[in-house]
């Protein structure tokens, strides 16, 4: 519990001195994708932390692609 409180404190000291330069410059789509990006690695840093296992994307991927892999390689 103590490394998300850590990890949430980090994040919020990274946005206090990166978002400010990026609003000055103008920079609103930036800025939104900035906080995205962290938004999902503070989101996935804490899910590690606090040990909750979450599907890994290849996974997913793997799923999908099978099945087209299979039949390309069927008539190839």
């Amino acid at each position: 519990m103590f490394i998300s409180i850590l990890i949430l404190i980090i994040t919020i000291l990274i946005t206090l001195l990166e978002l400010p330069h990026i609003m000055k410059s103008k920079l609103v789509k930036e800025g939104v994708f900035f906080l995205l990006i962290l938004s999902l690695g503070t989101f996935f840093s804490i899910l590690l932390a606090l040990d909750i296992h979450f599907p890994n994307p290849i996974n997913w991927l793997t799923i999908f692609i099978k099945p087209l892999s299979n039949w390309l390689y069927h008539y190839l």
